[in-house]
């Protein structure tokens, strides 16, 4: 992979973006190559850890998958056999593709032409790419559809042959997004043929599969080689596609140098040793006796660090004092999203369109111009922005959609998100679409025109840019107008700019942005490669973390084993709530359709795509209790306990004095903030999200679950690498000094922004460590709670609207939340007086 990847720089190379030097561009490309490579051996030994147990334990009588390519395992005459089977299965695959397809043709199915190019051939090494194609597919999908899934399905079903078949149709219809016709055909043709490679596989083993996968994709890659009058590119090909020949005639010469094959009974999956069975590891025998409740050392906290706790706390509220003003801290809603497609209704029909002739969906939209707010901050004020964005921009506004399926015509209508006046109609038309033929001059008195209906004083506005474009029946033209010098939108050198669209004689557009210089912007996006390399390091750090978990996590599981369904069921329950978010997002699911798809094809892709995704935040929550009962066994028992009282309270009042505490260490910040605003690089706005959902409290709700489950988990992980990994603390703090350096170099420009950030690293850990050290202690209960409350900054964002509807959903939220303190106190203090 990693050749792969470097063999591509030519390709990479025509997308070289000139803000980047060209050493970071390199650089780039090399941590790019480097991490692809890691992913895919990460995978690949993922993949080979999961399907070896289940292929060791259910075909005893087959060599191992690591004893396949041994000195001796070559020397077998399985090997010899299984080379020579898969080889013949490649001919036999290709035979039957012919037929398939003869015989579909006649029942209307079909696909697209070949397109006799690829990039492959502008690359350093063609015949690289044929090794990796050929290489990857065939032992990544061998090993998960086969040597993973038939027996993992077989361990569940009973029947093998159902496990066979299941597989074989999953196999064949996870290659169903290839472009043929039905889209269906394709998922038939390769799930039977994963089918009989099942049966293959039972009775030969995993090699004939691998060669025959291998051989098959590599040959299918490098069509475009053999087909080149290029001697080279055909040779290479040959060579590529036939690479495993080469095993077959290194076992052909060893059997005619010894005349006989090697026993491979010590190769045997049965001669190795078999694994712990689930059961045994899971359940305890009847002769072991029930291991005693355990007992854990808890301090309770005491009067006095409470108290000098709470002092600090009341102290602290005297931050609040401090006035500032923040950018873009007006914003206010105060229609709902039904309020706010009705507004656009009435505009659109005032334009003479029929609203009721077009699917509708209104979403809310946050847009501030990050880059041109920087721009302002760094030469005036924050009052400045503010007044630009309250005058003559929106930071948010609600946007309806008018479209029908599968037409490319449609309306977005624009309004203010408090009291629904006009901001925009956009009207997209096809290319097709009919209209006039306008000279330049006639088309710009039409834009200027559309201008004052907005109410723009044209007098204001100078025209920057003029451009058209013909079309098969009319002439679009496109008008860039600019205020003209001197004028308070005006910053320095940024303009304030208006761009109207016509379309034949219809005005179509209009947009109000901001334009930054042009080598102010530069600057600002230019990577160096500094910054490159410490943006790299940063995912490799966090790469490394991540495996190092994982390593440990396999570890535990191979020596120890770990009880799974109280796990799955935490699991399943996040799972459910990102399900359900997606659910209650379906009021929006509409603006991310594209009207060159089919309702059918939209539809099951959005349904897909949340099914899948919620199945991978399922695992991923899974993984982090899997890695955190790896490092804290005993954590179950710890929330188990009954002994819990003095634990629940501190927790809850611990918990309530970081969040107090937390509210105005951020107020404090934000002031400091404030006065070195022109040197924070990372710019946060604070906007509305979530409105346009049924239940706008529901989102926040579930990232309240989510931290439920990750606080407690990211902070036992940090806590493992400080005290084991690490274990000195002068090194953990300079490890975390190291990180702040890494992650303030790649976000700064400029070295005044490099320091406000290192600093602002620095104070935020050390809030985070004096509220652990001080107040949350072991108290594992405590982050749980802290991680769920976060919520409670959902319910200041939503009561601090003015519509009604989104305080009665901050009311619903922050009730949520002292429901779920009450039901623990209430359980907790049950299973006191049982015990």
């Amino acid at each position: 992979t990693l050749l792969a990847e470097l063999n591509n720089l030519p390709l990479t190379s025509f997308d070289y973006d000139t803000t980047d030097t060209y050493g970071s561009f390199l650089t780039r490309q090399l941590l790019n190559s480097l991490f692809a490579a890691a992913v895919q051996g990460i995978l690949i030994f993922f993949l080979t850890a999961a399907a070896e147990p289940l292929y060791r334990r259910y075909y005893a009588n087959q060599i191992q998958i690591g004893g396949q390519f041994t000195p001796a395992g070559l020397r077998t005459k399985r090997f010899l056999l299984g080379t020579i089977l898969g080889l013949a299965m490649t001919p036999a695959f290709l035979a039957y593709q012919v037929l398939f397809y003869i015989t579909a043709e006649q029942f209307g199915a079909w696909g697209p032409a070949y397109i006799p190019y690829s990039e492959m051939v502008n690359t350093y090494i063609p015949w690289i790419m044929v090794l990796l194609i050929g290489f990857m597919p065939a032992v990544s999908e061998e090993f998960i559809s086969r040597a993973f899934s038939i027996p993992f399905l077989h361990k569940y079903l009973k029947f093998r042959w159902v496990a066979v078949v299941i597989a074989g149709l999953i196999w064949g219809f996870a290659h169903a997004n290839y472009p043929q016709q039905p889209f269906y055909i394709r998922g038939i043709e390769v799930g039977i043929a994963g089918i009989v490679v099942g049966y293959i596989f039972l009775r030969f083993g995993i090699l004939a599969p691998l060669v025959c996968h291998y051989t098959i994709d590599a040959l299918y890659t490098s069509l475009i080689l053999f087909r080149s009058s290029n001697s080279y590119f055909v040779v290479s090909a040959a060579l590529s596609a036939g690479l495993m020949l080469l095993p077959l005639a290194v076992a052909l010469v060893l059997y005619l140098r010894q005349r006989r094959f090697a026993d491979p009974t010590p190769l045997l999956n049965k001669s190795a040793a078999p694994p712990i069975p689930e059961a045994a590891a899971d359940e305890p025998t009847a002769q072991q006796p029930a291991a005693p409740a355990p007992t854990f050392a808890y301090t309770p906290l005491s009067k006095r660090r409470l108290g000098w706790a709470v002092a600090v706390v009341v102290v602290s509220l005297g931050f609040f004092a401090l006035e500032y003003e923040k950018p873009l801290d007006f914003v206010d809603v105060r229609l709902t999203r039904g309020e706010a497609e009705a507004k656009a209704v009435e505009h659109l029909e005032a334009t003479g369109a029929d609203a009721s002739a077009y699917e509708v969906v209104t979403y809310y939209q946050n847009q501030p111009n990050a880059m041109g707010i920087r721009y302002i901050l760094e030469r005036d004020s924050v009052a400045v922005v503010n007044r630009l964005y309250q005058e003559d921009l929106l930071a948010s506004l609600w946007v309806t959609r008018f479209f029908r399926y599968g037409e490319k015509e449609e309306y977005r209508v624009a309004v203010h998100p408090e009291d629904g006046s006009l901001y925009s109609i956009n009207h997209l038309l096809a290319e097709e679409a009919e209209g006039a033929d306008l000279e330049e001059a006639q088309a710009q008195a039409i834009a200027v025109q559309h201008l004052r209906a907005y109410g723009f004083a044209v007098e204001q506005l100078e025209l920057k840019e003029s451009s058209s474009e013909k079309l098969p029946n009319r002439r679009d033209h496109r008008f860039v107008f600019e205020a003209v010098e001197g004028d308070v939108r005006n910053v320095d050198e940024l303009r304030y700019r208006v761009r109207v669209n016509i379309a034949g004689d219809e005005p179509v557009s209009i947009y109000r942005f901001l334009k930054v210089p042009e080598d102010w912007q530069r600057e600002r996006e230019e990577s160096t490669t500094l910054k490159t390399a410490l943006s790299g390091l940063l995912i490799v750090l966090i790469a490394a973390v991540v495996i190092h978990g994982l390593w440990l996590l396999v570890r535990r599981v191979r020596n120890e084993g770990i009880v799974w369904s109280p796990l799955i069921k935490i699991a399943a329950i996040g799972a459910a709530f990102f399900l359900l978010d997606f659910l209650n997002g379906l009021s929006v699911v509409d603006r991310a359709y594209d009207t060159r798809l089919t309702l059918s094809i939209f539809t099951i892709t959005q349904i897909l795509g949340f099914i899948l995704g919620s199945l991978a935040i399922g695992l991923a929550i899974l993984a982090a209790l899997g890695l955190a009962t790896s490092l804290y066994p005993d954590w179950p028992a710890r929330l188990r306990a009954a002994r819990r009282v003095p634990e629940f309270r501190d927790a809850v009042v611990g918990v309530a004095l970081v969040l107090v505490a937390s509210e105005a260490w951020q107020h404090l910040r934000g002031y400091i903030e404030s006065r070195f605003i022109a040197s924070d690089p990372s710019l946060g706005f604070g906007l509305p999200s979530g409105l346009d959902q049924y239940l706008p409290f529901w989102s926040s709700l579930s990232y309240g679950v989510m931290g439920a489950i990750f606080v407690p988990i990211v902070a036992g992980l940090v806590l493992y690498y400080s005290r084991v990994v690490i274990k000195k603390r002068l090194y953990t703090v300079v490890a975390g000094l190291g990180v702040g350096l890494i992650m303030s170099g790649g976000n700064a420009v400029h070295f005044d922004e490099f320091l406000f950030e290192l600093l602002t690293f620095v104070t935020s850990i050390g809030f985070v460590v004096a509220a652990i050290v001080l107040i949350l202690r072991n108290n594992l209960l405590a982050y749980v709670l802290l991680g769920f409350v976060s919520v409670l900054s959902a319910v200041r964002s939503l009561g601090a609207l003015s519509a009604p509807a989104y305080q009665l959903q901050a009311g619903i939220l922050l009730l949520l939340v002292l429901v779920v303190v009450f039901c623990l106190w209430w359980r907790l203090g049950a299973e006191r007086e049982a015990s």
